[in-house]
């Protein structure tokens, strides 16, 4: 297998997602809703081929998804990236977040970033995919501290640890122990909290994009047919010296690590990733971003 864009393309859309879609007759209705506007709005669909087209080129993929197999963190936090800021380095927003993957100046701070008058480490791209990406596993480590319920399902933490992204850990707190950890009933809950519809639609729009950007491969034909009969794959089936060569070098230029973070081989020069170790909210506080709650 050539390790490309068709490698990427069959992981994200022709896998198994590690992120099912949320489950609920609001957040279907949401994810429906995204797609249409994706399919028939002009403005939506451009900034989404655009920024897919970006974050598709050169290597930026491989350097995601070598992250992301790192951090076990599920490879569609493409499409997280992909709706914060179409993938464009100098994107802003009206409240301060800037950068590929919208940090918040505080937030970046407290995660180990340096932003300063200047120097705004927001703006480098490998930097802050690696500060992201160990974010979100930490998040979804979070999910377990507040309850570890057999019935919750991996998916369903994985979408409040989108939700938290967004919507900072405190509120979530809440609405997680409402819901009992259950996704389906989340923006019920917010209803009843007169939230901004920006946080009910912020994980049923990452699917939408998804959903959207599938059919358009399907409809274009631009499936890459070599790769279906491949089956799973796995961190094991990756080329390891180019996977690693490119995370050893971001963690050497980042001194803000675990030991646990480090990415071992094995005697047969395979990758090994390290399993997600679910930290103590102390031990979480001290190895990730101390983001004020």
């Amino acid at each position: 297998i050539t390790l490309g864009r068709d490698y990427h393309i069959f992981k994200l859309f022709f896998q198994s997602p590690e992120i099912g879609e949320p489950q609920g007759k609001t957040n279907k209705n949401l994810i429906a809703k995204w797609y249409k506007n994706y399919s028939t709005m002009e403005a939506y669909q451009k900034s989404l081929r655009e920024g897919w087209n970006r974050i598709s080129a050169e290597d930026n993929l491989e350097m995601i998804d070598s992250i992301c197999l790192l951090f076990k963190v599920p490879y569609e936090v493409v499409f997280l990236a992909l709706i914060e800021s179409g993938w464009k380095k100098g994107a802003k927003s009206p409240v301060g977040a800037a950068g590929w993957w919208q940090f918040m100046p505080s937030t970046a701070r407290l995660c180990g970033l340096i932003v300063n008058s200047k120097v705004d480490e927001r703006l480098d791209k490998k930097k802050s995919t690696v500060v992201a990406i160990r974010h979100l596993r930490d998040l979804y480590n979070l999910t377990h501290t507040w309850s570890e319920k057999k019935n919750i399902t991996e998916s369903d933490r994985w979408h409040f640890a989108l939700v938290m992204y967004n919507r900072g850990k405190k509120k979530v707190k809440k609405t997680f122990l409402k819901t009992g950890g259950k996704f389906f009933k989340y923006p019920r809950a917010l209803l009843a909290t007169k939230t901004l519809s920006e946080t009910r639609n912020f994980v049923p729009k990452i699917f939408g994009a998804r959903r959207w950007k599938k059919k358009h491969l399907e409809g274009g034909g631009k499936i890459p047919i070599d790769l279906l009969a491949t089956g799973p794959i796995t961190a094991n089936s990756r080329t390891a010296d180019s996977t690693k060569k490119s995370v050893d070098l971001l963690i050497k230029s980042l001194l803000m690590f675990d030991v646990n973070d480090k990415l071992p081989t094995s005697s047969t020069n395979k990758i090994v990733v390290s399993p997600v170790i679910v930290k103590s909210q102390t031990e979480i506080g001290r190895a990730s971003c101390r983001e004020r709650v």
